[in-house]
């Protein structure tokens, strides 16, 4: 192999392999993120068979399918100072079992679904932390659609969600909130969602600066 291929091979494996780490994210803080659970899934005014048939896949998909949008979405966040990683399946399976939710009053005469972790210890939370060298932990605790008629009706959609750093200290617990006319479909919802995740990133920000 000539020496100007050699170096050219040297340098396109170095570059592909990144020594592990994305350049991009360095410096940033590592947000895990831990998605919607079937219990607190709550479209109750839309069955699973629409909202399946809306997004042209079968009802047991339909959970799935907004938490990898969802997931996906915060993944490509570009923000200067933050990052994020999904949990695995595995993990997020067995944590689970662990979480327990409950409805919390916030400013503004708001009540939201909040994470409550009494049943997970100091020493057990950061050692999760650590696992994914994690900084923070965003936990997506309930998503909620709901008709309202003020001034007039439209389809109100609400992520319920908390974020918390080491040794459990919360972080957020807050409600992102926006409406559409009517049930649209995954991809119809993307810029909405991509607000949301803009929203919610500034408030870790906030806290990170």
């Amino acid at each position: 192999m000539k020496k100007k291929n050699y170096l050219t091979l040297l340098i396109l494996t170095i570059s592909f392999l990144g020594f592990g780490i994305d350049k991009r994210d360095e410096g940033k803080k590592k947000v895990l993120i831990i998605s919607f659970i079937e219990d607190n899934f709550d479209t109750d005014i839309y069955s699973k068979e629409k909202i399946a048939k809306k997004n042209k896949i079968v009802e047991e998909e339909v959970l799935t399918l907004y938490n990898q949008k969802i997931s996906s979405i915060f993944t490509k966040y570009a923000g200067v100072e933050i990052s994020y990683i999904p949990c695995p399946s595995k993990t997020f399976f067995a944590l689970k079992e662990k979480i327990f939710f409950k409805n919390k009053k916030l400013r503004k005469e708001k009540e939201g679904v909040a994470t409550d972790l009494s049943n997970i210890s100091v020493e057990v939370f950061n050692g999760f932390l650590e696992e994914f060298d994690a900084d923070y932990v965003l936990f997506l605790n309930a998503y909620q659609m709901a008709w309202i008629g003020d001034p007039q009706y439209k389809l109100e959609n609400k992520i319920h969600y908390s974020a918390f750093k080491r040794n459990k200290e919360e972080i957020q617990t807050n409600v992102y909130t926006f409406s559409t006319p009517d049930l649209m479909s995954i991809m119809q919802m993307t810029k909405k969602y991509q607000k949301a995740v803009m929203k919610i990133s500034a408030g870790l920000t906030d806290v990170n600066s």
